[in-house]
């Protein structure tokens, strides 16, 4: 595992998914959200692209899938996104 800084997450692809500086693609790992087709998809989009949306983000690469995708624990602000996420999803399926 290696911690790593990047200065601007650049793009929100989903409600667990972001790119980052050099187009680098970052997986939230542990959240699972719903399909961004889907209205609550849209909603964890929206919801990841304000907590990270053009903001610095520090994050631990914990592996990479089968795709090369960085799998990962990030920070935003010192706010752990994943559990943010993971919250948030929690609610919109109302758990």
């Amino acid at each position: 595992m290696k911690m790593a800084n990047c200065d601007l997450v650049i793009k929100v692809i989903s409600g667990n998914a972001l790119e980052i500086c050099f187009h680098e693609v970052i997986i939230l790992d542990g959240v699972d959200a719903p399909d961004v087709f889907l209205p609550e998809g849209e909603a964890a989009r929206e919801k990841l692209s304000e907590l990270a949306l053009n903001k610095k983000m520090n994050y631990r690469e914990e592996h990479r899938d089968e795709c090369d995708r960085i799998i990962a624990q990030a920070w935003v602000g010192g706010k752990n996104i994943n559990k943010e996420m993971m919250g948030f999803i929690k609610k919109l399926n109302g758990e």
